[in-house]
C-alpha cells in the first residue's frame, strides 16, 4: 500500500454570490491547481450542498483541504471520511464537477469501476445499488445533519454490499 497516498472526503454548504460562475471558476483553478499538486477528484453539487473527494500525497491532502475549510465559499464544512488508499478512484480527472443530470448519466460508469474493484457484484441493478449507497449518507448528513463516522461509513458498505449479493443470489434460484 502506498503510505502516502489519501483520499479526504468531506460536505459543505456553499456560500456562492453567483452559483454558476462561482463554481467554474473553482473547476478552472482547481484543474489548474492540482495536477502541479498531484491531487485528483471530483466534486458533486446538488443546488444545496457540495459532497467532494479530494486524492493525492498525504501532505498536499492535507493543505487542499485546509484551504477549502477556510474558504468563505464553503460553511459547515465536515469531512467523514480520511483514509490512505492503495490506488485513486479518480486517475484522470484533475477536477470533476458533476451535478445531478450528469451524476444521472455517469453512474453506470462509476458503478462499472466499483464492480472491477470487486466492492460491488457484477450484475448488480444500477439504479438499485445507487439508491442503496446514497440515501443513508443523505438521510445522515442532510436530514440529520449527522456526521457519518468511519465505522458507520464500513458497516453500511458491508451491509449493502451483503445485501445486494444475497438478492442477486436469491435472485438467481428462483
Amino acid at each position: 500500500m502506498n503510505i502516502d497516498l489519501v483520499s479526504v472526503t468531506y460536505k459543505s454548504r456553499p456560500c456562492l454570490a453567483d452559483p454558476a460562475a462561482d463554481i467554474l471558476r473553482i473547476v478552472q483553478s482547481s484543474r489548474v491547481r492540482n495536477p502541479r499538486l498531484g491531487m485528483t477528484g471530483i466534486l458533486l453539487y446538488n443546488g444545496f450542498h457540495f459532497v467532494q473527494t479530494i486524492e493525492g500525497p498525504r501532505i498536499a491532502c492535507n493543505d487542499l483541504f485546509a484551504q477549502i475549510s477556510n474558504d468563505p465559499r464553503h460553511s459547515e464544512v465536515v469531512a467523514f471520511e480520511v483514509r490512505q488508499i492503495e490506488q485513486r478512484r479518480f486517475l484522470d480527472w484533475s477536477m470533476r464537477l458533476i451535478s445531478r443530470t450528469e451524476l444521472r448519466e455517469i453512474r453506470p460508469e462509476l458503478l462499472n469501476r466499483a464492480i472491477r474493484r470487486g466492492e460491488l457484484p457484477e450484475r448488480v441493478d444500477h439504479d438499485f445499488a445507487l439508491d442503496l449507497l446514497v440515501a443513508p449518507l443523505y438521510w445522515r448528513m442532510v436530514v440529520r445533519g449527522a456526521t457519518p463516522s468511519r465505522v458507520n461509513l464500513a458497516m453500511q458498505s458491508r451491509a449493502i454490499t451483503a445485501g445486494l449479493k444475497a438478492s442477486l443470489n436469491e435472485a438467481v434460484t428462483q
